[in-house]
Formats: C-alpha cells, structure tokens, sequence
C-alpha cells in the first residue's frame, strides 16, 4: 500500500498507465508496504479465477518465493518497471526510494526483483535507460551486476 498518498495515476507515452509522484520524495523514504491483504492466493489456484481476473493479475499482480500471489488494492500497481529505478523493495515488502522522486516524476522499480518463470512472459522493456536490459526475460534472472547494482545503492541509503 502506498505511503501517505505519494502517488497518482496518469498515462506514459511509452508504458500506457504509470505511477507519478504527487509529492517530493526524498531518498531512504519508505513509500509503500506490502499489507496482508494484498497477498491474494497461491499460484496452483490461479485457474480458480475467471479469464478476465486472470489477465488483470498477470498484468498488476506479481508473486513470491514461496509461491504466493500479491495483487496490490491501490495505484502501486501502476508502478512501471525500469532497469535504472528510482524505488526499489529490500525484502519484506517494503519499498525504498533509491534517490529523490521529484513532483510529477515517474515512480519505477525493477521488475527483476520479482520474475518468476511460472508468472511472467516475455516482454520488450521500454525504461530507454542506459543499462536497459532489452527484454524482460526469465533467464535473464539477476545477474551479479544487478546485484551489486542494488546493494551500491542500498549502503548509499542505509544508516551506518
């Protein structure tokens, strides 16, 4: 769930919806948790759900390591991925800005944190971000510059 309305939904011209920042959003805040809520079933139960619910999770929803799907209530579903984010989820839930989020500034995360070869398929990443990874692909998977990527970035943000 978003934290303190910080975003709101508008078109991209790349992506179709995004999330937006409604307000300033300094590096090292918190913007949104995961609530118990969200966590909607598991994976195996998918076929349980109608062809329609079916597409929108495909599209809004992602899943965990222990096969559990999460399909967010608010308009942090919106939230595009880009190889160079601005947000990214340390574990647990909770989302971080990575850097300051201005207004009116497209809030993105890292889908390669989530993808899983059971939920997503293939898709052309649109970020245009110099280290773009091109296609979104399972196999993909993160690899060690990705990492080190993110943990760069995680010490810049954590207190010592």
């Amino acid at each position: 769930m978003l934290i303190d309305n910080c975003g709101y939904v508008k078109e991209t011209p790349s992506n179709g919806t995004g999330l937006f920042a409604s307000q300033f959003i300094p590096k090292g805040k918190i913007i949104a948790r995961v609530s118990n809520d969200e966590r909607f079933c598991k994976k195996k139960d998918i076929n349980n759900f109608s062809v329609d619910l079916q597409k929108d999770l495909m599209v809004y929803a992602y899943s965990d390591k222990d096969g559990y799907i999460y399909y967010p209530k608010d308009n942090n579903k919106y939230m595009n991925h880009s190889c160079n984010p601005n947000v990214l989820d340390f574990g647990d839930g909770v989302e971080v800005a990575i850097k300051n989020i201005e207004i009116n500034e497209e809030i993105t995360c890292d889908y390669r944190q989530f993808y899983d070869s059971d939920w997503c398929a293939n898709f052309k990443c649109n970020c245009n971000s110099l280290n773009c990874c091109g296609i979104m692909k399972y196999d993909l998977s993160v690899t060690d510059d990705v990492l080190k990527f993110w943990t760069n970035i995680f010490m810049s943000i954590s207190p010592v």
